[in-house]
């Protein structure tokens, strides 16, 4: 986040998307057998991100087998996420892949983002997934607060397994969320909105201070 003091006030600049990398994918073509829907999580692995709530709540989750999950990303934790990887069926250890076309597509392919960490200033990737037209599940806590109402996800209690499952499943039974993803992000969180905001800043502050007077309140606010 971006903060600008104006006149002893503060002026809130969110952190944007890349809506022309991130995006919806063309669906897959039927397989023979039901395809079970991707939980993805994406992140550092270390311990401030809680993973062992999101491995607990995939196993309670998956007891009948229907559902997948993709974990992309490196860390500390990286020898413990592989051990759970080979002891649990579907799921996915992809390892770190860098920003750019192929993480963009695998966000495109999953059906629902998984951030179980209750330590997120912002939550950058909870935008990436939703710009990609797919909920989110994250910790009511923190970041993720300002940046995921209803109609395009669920917040869980914080360190409880039992209801990130319980949130996870009620995402994944919803398929009207998705519709609302890509239009909520484009709304309130691209690039353009916040450089626009960023320069009507630069602006009055340049403006006041050639006028030699105090600065005034940003003059921009978005529709």
């Amino acid at each position: 986040r971006l903060l600008t003091t104006l006149d002893k006030k503060v002026e809130h600049v969110a952190l944007g998307v890349n809506l022309n990398l991130f995006g919806p994918r063309p669906a897959p073509q039927p397989a023979a057998e039901p395809r079970r829907p991707i939980i993805l999580y994406v992140g550092r692995l270390s311990q401030e991100k809680d993973l062992p709530v999101l491995c607990e709540a995939f196993q309670l989750l998956n007891q009948g087998g229907a559902y997948q999950l993709h974990i992309v990303g490196d860390g500390p934790l990286r020898p413990q996420i592989e051990r759970f990887v080979r002891s649990t069926a579907h799921t996915v250890y992809t390892g770190i892949i860098p920003y750019g076309e192929r993480l963009a597509a695998i966000y495109a392919t999953a059906d629902v983002l998984a951030l179980p960490s209750r330590n997120e200033t912002f939550g950058l990737t909870i935008l990436e997934a939703l710009a990609s037209g797919i909920p989110a599940v994250a910790i009511k806590q923190g970041g993720p607060l300002d940046l995921l109402p209803a109609q395009v996800g669920a917040l869980a209690a914080p360190g409880d397994p039992v209801d990130f499952a319980e949130k996870l499943l009620q995402v994944l039974h919803d398929k009207d969320l998705a519709q609302h993803c890509r239009g909520y992000v484009a709304e309130h969180f691209s690039w353009d909105k916040t450089f626009l905001k960023l320069l009507a800043i630069y602006d009055n502050l340049q403006a006041c201070d050639t006028r030699g007077s105090a600065p005034c309140p940003c003059p921009y606010r978005p529709e």
